[in-house]
């Protein structure tokens, strides 16, 4: 269905007073002739419902319908808050264009947010309420001109109200209440005066909810009177309205709800969180001073820890990792500051500082725990141990009681132990390095010498080769490890034992090359007893020089006892005599073996031999 004229909407107008543009400039009666024309709902709410629809029906641009139903979702959202059948306009804004705007469809939008004057409602001439009819929405029924009519200024609130609910831009510099008016939407603006109005008179009972939405203007203004006194000085003046409602609050009430009642409950609920939220601090640092703040355990304790900066002594526990018992008997020793608030007649509710939280952070973090400390120097739980019984760290086996305390091991000593080692004057190079790590190993476990090794490197007499992030990367000159421990040794070589469990030599053997000089050793302590390392070189040395006679016998299929007389001339050394006149563990060099081979080969042809 086509119209015979077409008009763009303007961007701050109301979707209906659009209908009702495009019914006037077509000579019909009023928006209900369009929908009733294509056979849709006339009443209001199915108007706004369906006047997608109803572009769409009559071909209206697509740009234009777009526009229209920005406006429209917005309609709808506030559809609570519209009052139906009568309108209300600005006479100098229809004077500079004869169209409805959105904001004035807004019950609680009593003054025109551009010119700052009170809207008409009432008819001068007719003393009726303005309704639409066929002269346009500039002209009465009984024929006035609208955009003659004289206006009354409107108050600060009232214009500060008709500006944020209809989206205006406040100032350059606005004022705080302007500010966060202005950022809120204007359904939780709504929803917020709503509550503020109904609820203002805490000696009474709210009235009906219906009456949240006056259907005249003189009714809006009576019910948005209380907020003359409530915003009239931010914050002053809404913190006295709080504390006039906790005059009349009951004397047993020791609760934010049992003080406040419903009207808290309700406002906390749409000032929790988003732009609204100072009006919940605000509540909160009344409740404050009037020693209520204590029982805040809802969604509104974290506003009370923002406004108030004090925290309940169970959640200060939370935050330091204790028990509240634990926080409890340091309050009663007066360890940190605190304060009481009177909770019943006999009992006390305990409040800790944010700022005194941060102070107790600050000592706990100086002390942790061993595992901790090893994560951090990068070092095994057996070497803390010994560096423990070295008197390198401090250490407070009773810091369970002390709040001021994290664990048992003191960070400022064991920083002081690392920072004094990258101080010490590091050797230019060094053969062979031992990782402060490897300090305690398994294979070893000799507590006493890992501890005189680390009072050693305390004194400055082992150089740092190379320093680290962490202590346990470290890396020390063997040689000076050596002076005054064996444990390099003990690391890199093997004991008598170990070496007669890989080779097969018997351990009195072992023991007299060595004693003889044909082995080389070195002397250390293992488990508090002395004993004999041989490294890896000094064996491949012996190897590459000797060989046993049982091993040479083995190659020959023959027996130790018969080597001599097999290969004559052969010179058996090193070989122990037993108490029976039997000899065990001879070698030959292998120099000579490699000799007598050579003339017997000389002597006796290859194929033979």
């Amino acid at each position: 269905m086509q119209l015979i004229v077409h008009a763009p909407p303007y961007s701050d107008e109301s979707p209906l007073g659009y209908l009702q543009r495009l019914a006037h400039i077509n000579a019909l009666d009023s928006s209900k002739t369009l929908a009733r024309a294509v056979e849709l709902d006339t009443s209001t709410p199915s108007l706004l419902r369906n006047a997608a629809e109803l572009y769409r029906q009559y071909n209206l641009a697509p740009e234009w319908t777009k526009s229209v139903s920005t406006s429209l979702k917005s309609c709808l959202s506030l559809k609570a808050f519209h009052k139906a059948g009568h309108y209300k306009v600005c006479p100098h804004c229809l004077a500079e264009s004869a169209h409805l705007r959105a904001a004035w469809e807004h019950a609680y939008v009593v003054a025109c947010p551009v010119h700052e004057c009170m809207l008409v409602d009432l008819c001068p001439c007719c003393q009726e309420p303005l309704k639409k009819g066929l002269n346009g929405t500039h002209y009465c029924r009984c024929g006035c001109n609208l955009q003659t009519v004289e206006t009354q200024p409107a108050t600060p609130v009232q214009t500060l109200l008709a500006q944020a609910l209809s989206g205006k831009k406040m100032g350059p510099t606005p004022s705080s209440l302007e500010a966060i008016l202005g950022k809120a939407s204007p359904l939780e603006l709504s929803q917020l005066i709503r509550v503020l109005c109904l609820y203002a008179d805490p000696n009474t009972q709210p009235p009906r909810l219906n009456l949240a939405a006056p259907s005249s203007l003189a009714q809006a203004i009576d019910f948005l009177a209380p907020l003359e006194k409530i915003f009239s000085l931010w914050p002053q003046s809404f913190e006295a309205h709080v504390q006039s409602r906790l005059a009349f609050a009951p004397k047993e009430a020791f609760t934010a709800n049992t003080a406040l009642g419903s009207w808290y409950r309700l406002v906390k609920g749409l000032t929790t969180e988003g732009p609204l939220k100072p009006f919940l601090s605000c509540i909160v640092r009344v409740l404050h001073e009037a020693s209520i703040v204590s029982s805040l355990r809802d969604a509104a304790q974290h506003v009370s820890i923002e406004a108030n900066k004090f925290i309940s002594l169970k959640l200060a526990a939370v935050h330091l990792g204790v028990s509240r018992d634990t926080l409890l008997k340091a309050v009663q020793h007066g360890v940190f500051a605190h304060r009481a608030l009177p909770r019943g007649a006999h009992k006390f509710s305990y409040e800790v500082s944010l700022d005194e939280i941060e102070r107790l952070h600050q000592h706990r973090r100086q002390w942790c725990s061993p595992q901790e400390a090893c994560e951090e120097l990068g070092i095994s739980a057996s070497l803390l141990k010994n560096m423990l019984a070295a008197g390198l760290v401090e250490r407070d086996t009773k810091w369970r009681s002390d709040i001021l305390k994290n664990g048992e091991f003191s960070r400022n000593s064991l920083e002081q132990f690392t920072t004094n080692l990258r101080t010490l004057k590091c050797a230019s190079s060094a053969q062979k390095t031992t990782r402060f790590s490897e300090l305690a190993t398994a294979q070893t476990g000799e507590n006493l010498s890992i501890q005189k090794v680390l009072r050693a490197l305390a004194a400055g007499h082992i150089r740092i080769v190379s320093a680290a992030d962490k202590l346990g990367q470290f890396l020390l000159n063997s040689d000076d490890v050596s002076k005054h421990s064996s444990l390099p040794l003990l690391d890199e070589g093997m004991t008598i034992d170990v070496l007669a469990k890989h080779t097969g030599w018997k351990w009195e053997s072992i023991s007299h090359w060595i004693k003889c000089g044909l082995l080389k050793a070195y002397e250390a302590k293992r488990h508090g007893q002395r004993c004999r390392v041989v490294l890896p070189t000094d064996l491949l040395e012996f190897q590459r020089t000797y060989i046993t006679t049982a091993d040479a016998a083995r190659l020959l299929e023959s027996k130790a006892s018969y080597l001599t007389e097999l290969i004559p001339g052969l010179q058996v050394i090193g070989a122990k005599q037993l108490p029976n006149g039997t000899h065990r563990g001879g070698l030959v060099q292998l120099k000579q073996l490699c000799q007598l081979a050579t003339v017997r080969t000389k002597r006796t042809p290859i194929a033979d031999f």
